[in-house]
């Protein structure tokens, strides 16, 4: 698609998002500004890039320097079908809740490279119909990424911190292997949504870890702290465990090791051991929780 058509485009589904968009800096109402641009009711602008994403931060970014090749790394591995089965289930745990009604959104928070925002809407029959999805990130090489390869969602650079969004205008927030911030999620979610997140278990990617580093990274990995910090913050309504075992390429092996935080520390001597392993599957197992907002007292 020609830039000219590609950034009409990424402006319309924008408009379609005026009804829930909020100002970063502001939190007044963003509108549409054709032919490029969002303006908020006390005029503080924001440019749609190139590839239709836009910048919804209230400040410069930082771009770490891990940030490109783990993007790419676990964009090259979602198209293969890496995170389908867990996609599934998450899927199957919003369409519980999901009204097929509603003229509140879907987002997704730290939505990386846009993989699990499009297949959980492909899923659930949304891809040509209300609500729209939105799919945000701090980190600028993960949305670039989403606004490259699905360019049928809007996509934002935004802070997990400050969501450029109304309050109660999300029915449903997912939050795939990625940081949360629930003051702003409580914030943003409809009084009916749930917000769904998605951790790795110590099993996930075991046999890797177990090569690479044997017993150590295993011991030192645990999800206990983030599993009680959402009971905390949200009322759990369900939690469940996905585990399948996926068949591993060994021109993959070394995408494996850089798209995750829990290999990013390993020595380089380790990808030697683990690619001479002969290893053929790995273990991708996944804690998906289910929350909803604390009714008040």
């Amino acid at each position: 698609m020609a830039t000219r058509a590609k950034l009409e485009q990424a402006l319309l589904r924008f408009q379609q998002l005026e009804p829930v968009l909020a100002c970063p800096i502001c939190r007044t109402m963003l509108r549409t500004q054709p032919p490029t641009s969002l303006l908020c009711q006390r005029h503080h602008s924001f440019d749609l890039a190139k590839n239709g994403m836009v910048h919804l931060v209230a400040g410069p970014t930082k771009t770490q320097p891990y940030e490109k090749r783990l993007f790419e790394q676990r964009h090259r591995l979602s198209q293969s079908g890496l995170f389908r089965p867990l996609l599934i289930e998450v899927a199957a745990q919003l369409g519980r809740h999901w009204s097929g009604h509603s003229n509140k959104i879907l987002l997704d928070a730290g939505c990386g490279s846009g993989f699990a925002l499009h297949y959980v809407r492909e899923q659930l029959g949304l891809v040509q119909e209300r609500p729209y999805g939105l799919g945000v990130d701090l980190a600028k090489a993960g949305v670039h990424l989403a606004a490259k390869t699905y360019d049928c969602l809007s996509w934002a650079v935004a802070d997990l911190a400050n969501l450029p969004l109304q309050a109660g205008t999300c029915q449903g927030i997912l939050n795939v292997l990625s940081p949360s911030n629930y003051s702003e999620f409580r914030r943003v979610l409809a009084p009916e949504g749930v917000v769904i997140k998605v951790l790795p278990t110590k099993a996930y990617l075991q046999e890797i870890r177990e090569i690479s580093s044997p017993g150590q990274e295993l011991k030192q990995y645990s999800n206990d702290a983030v599993l009680d910090r959402f009971r905390q913050e949200m009322h759990l309504l369900r939690q469940t465990t996905v585990r399948y075992l996926w068949p591993i390429k060994h021109e993959e092996i070394r995408a494996f090791l850089e798209m995750s935080p829990l290999t990013w520390n390993l020595p380089l001597d380790s990808l030697e051991a683990v690619l001479a392993s002969g290893r053929e599957t790995v273990t991708m197992e996944f804690m998906v929780l289910v929350g909803a907002r604390r009714q008040a007292n």
